[in-house]
C-alpha cells in the first residue's frame, strides 16, 4: 500500500505538490474503501485495501494525463 498509491499519483499529478495530494487521497481512499469492503464482505481489510488502490492505479491507466 506504499508504492501502488505513489505509482497512481506520478501517472496523474502535473507536478510534485500535486503528486503528494493525489497519493495521500489515494491511500485514504483505499484504506477507506478497503475497510468497508472488508465489513460489508465479512473479509480481512488489508487485502482489499491493497486491491482497491491497484483499481485507481488501473483506472489511473484510462486518464488523459499519463506521466
Amino acid at each position: 500500500l506504499a508504492i501502488i498509491p505513489a505509482a497512481t499519483a506520478k501517472r496523474l499529478a502535473p507536478n510534485l505538490n500535486g503528486m503528494f495530494a493525489i497519493a495521500v487521497a489515494v491511500s485514504v481512499f483505499s484504506t477507506v474503501a478497503g475497510t468497508y469492503m472488508a465489513h460489508v464482505l465479512n473479509r480481512e481489510a488489508g487485502p482489499l485495501a491493497v486491491l482497491s488502490s491497484a483499481a485507481c492505479f488501473v483506472v489511473s491507466f484510462f486518464s488523459r494525463r499519463a506521466a
